[in-house]
């Protein structure tokens, strides 16, 4: 199964909150501990999948499905004026994780939630990529590193699998604020 573009940014302009309408801290704002300049925002990350399903001639009696049912999201930050980092979503303990001159002010973060189907007992292979350009107007982050909560090769046990993804955002020093979105493909060998 293949979706058409335009699916696809329907399915990620959905999936994307209106988070920074407004500044929820004045311009300006400096931090009380460390002094810096701050800049909130939520980073919103929308997924959508593009799945190649390979396929053995009359061998399955249907081709493998991919369904987002949750998006990845990375919930309210701040970047440092000076100091780069980075924000990681755990998909297994279900934990955000900050570090170098990344601030967090919580909200919203999850991993991305994604079912995969096909028939029972054949085997599958997911196969994700190193890395991908998340943007918000001309800025861009990278979000690589990804995890997931199963294994990514085993067998439709029951026809489905629900999965977990995770992964590391790369903030830069300065970052501008913004909804921050972009399109993971995932290939489904069946």
């Amino acid at each position: 199964m293949t979706w058409k573009t335009g699916d696809i940014i329907d399915r990620v302009q959905a999936a994307i909150p209106s988070a920074c309408g407004k500044r929820s801290t004045p311009r300006g704002t400096r931090d009380a501990f460390t002094g810096h300049k701050l800049l909130k925002c939520r980073i919103a990350i929308a997924i959508a999948a593009l799945a190649t399903v390979l396929v053995a001639p009359n061998a399955y009696s249907k081709p493998a499905q991919i369904k987002i049912l949750k998006s990845m999201e990375f919930g309210t930050i701040a970047a440092d004026a000076t100091l780069p980092g980075y924000v990681t979503i755990d998909p297994v303990t279900k934990t955000k994780t900050v570090g170098g001159g990344v601030y967090d002010f919580g909200g919203g973060d999850r991993p991305l939630h994604f079912d995969i189907r096909g028939d029972k007992g054949m085997p599958y292979t997911i196969t994700l990529p190193s890395s991908v350009t998340l943007t918000s107007g001309t800025s861009s982050m990278t979000l690589g590193n990804f995890t997931t909560d199963t294994p990514l090769i085993g067998v439709f046990v029951k026809g489905m699998y629900r999965i977990e993804l995770g992964g590391t955002l790369q903030v830069a020093a300065n970052q501008a604020p913004g909804t921050y979105s972009g399109l993971i493909d995932i290939t489904v060998n069946y």
